[in-house]
């Protein structure tokens, strides 16, 4: 396991409607820094999260989650800004929904 002690960084919670969008602009802890972003919806999840080694950049990984899951290994910001590009995109076609209301939550005896 690597040692992730002093983790630190700044993140972004947004929500709207039944969507959560966690942005996480730089994170890191131990050898390793983070950025990237999540999203969750009732229905599924996505998001990309690149992963590099502190002072040797090449050595990353970019995870994607969602429709584009896996590992790519030596991934760099092109890699991430193509998956937040198209996150963004989707999300602007879904911008104008109107709002639906969460189902009701079953009450025991009812």
């Amino acid at each position: 396991m690597l040692p992730l002690s002093g983790l630190s960084g700044k993140i972004g919670l947004h929500r709207r409607c039944q969507t959560m969008n966690l942005s996480i602009p730089e994170l890191s802890g131990g050898p390793l820094t983070a950025s990237g972003r999540l999203s969750t919806e009732p229905d599924r999840s996505r998001g990309a999260v690149l992963v590099r080694v502190r002072g040797a950049d090449i050595l990353s990984a970019g995870i994607g989650f969602g429709k584009d899951s896996g590992v790519t290994l030596l991934a760099g910001d092109k890699w991430l800004r193509e998956h937040l590009d198209a996150m963004a995109a989707d999300e602007n076609a879904a911008s104008n929904a109107v709002c639906k209301k969460p189902p009701s939550e079953r009450q025991c005896g009812r």
